[in-house]
């Protein structure tokens, strides 16, 4: 039986709290966190208020890369925060929280290789299930954040290569690019989330080759079979101010 572990730590204001929660599975690799099916249903204090009333959301806490992962090579964990208006009593000492968490699971990692690929701005790159596009990592940065960059930024980043994607770019475990000699080719990997005016909300990935590449070979790895499972919590979370 596969077996979740969940902690919970609090932090509050005199007019917000919130709640910090990691969740782990040391058999399973945790893709993604779905918000639209997961549910808080309990949160009260040890003093007996109801908070649950001023209960906004819950959300993943990015770290760098994009990723459910708390560092490189943690892919089993995932850090959740719980977002309320309303704030324990004074004298409280402790909060519970209690509901549903809903984990997309990757059940097998595949791999793809394609070798000897000429680079070429608009391109595209099929690998596996996942469709690149090649484009200027400066102009891709430009796209997704309209003259928001600042000239050193679009200096440094104008002219180098990148391979970008917005589907399901949580289920890639590792893309490599090796050179025609068989050296590996660095590869930065920076994510970028935009909302737009109607809130539609775009994420990109970009994968932006460090150095002059005109012919490559990818190897790519990511997670097949993924399915959505609930996760049932209930936490008791000692408060601390902040």
């Amino acid at each position: 039986m596969t077996r979740y572990s969940c902690s919970a730590n609090e932090n509050k204001t005199q007019e917000k709290a919130s709640y910090v929660l990691l969740v782990r599975n040391s058999e399973l690799r945790i893709v993604n966190f779905n918000s639209g099916q997961s549910k808080i249903e309990k949160l009260l204090d040890n003093t007996g208020a109801n908070l649950l009333s001023g209960y906004r959301s819950i959300m993943h806490t990015a770290k760098f890369p994009l990723y459910p992962c708390l560092e490189k090579g943690e892919e089993h964990e995932m850090l959740l925060t719980v977002h309320t208006d309303s704030v324990p009593n004074e004298g409280a000492t402790s909060v519970q929280i209690g509901g549903n968490i809903a984990l997309e699971i990757g059940g097998k990692l595949k791999s793809v290789r394609v070798s000897d690929l000429k680079l070429k701005k608009g391109a595209k790159i099929k690998l596996g299930e996942f469709e690149f596009d090649v484009t200027d990592s400066g102009a891709a940065e430009e796209e997704i954040f309209p003259g928001g960059l600042s000239p050193s930024k679009s200096r440094e980043q104008s002219g180098k290569l990148a391979l970008s994607i917005a589907r399901d770019s949580t289920r890639i475990h590792s893309l490599r690019a090796y050179n025609p000699a068989g050296k590996e080719v660095k590869l930065s990997t920076s994510v970028n989330t935009v909302t737009s005016a109607n809130k539609k909300t775009t994420t990109k990935t970009l994968y932006t080759f460090q150095g002059s590449v005109e012919k490559v070979s990818l190897a790519l790895e990511y997670w097949s079979e993924v399915k959505t499972v609930q996760v049932p919590f209930d936490l008791t979370a000692s408060l601390s101010l902040s």
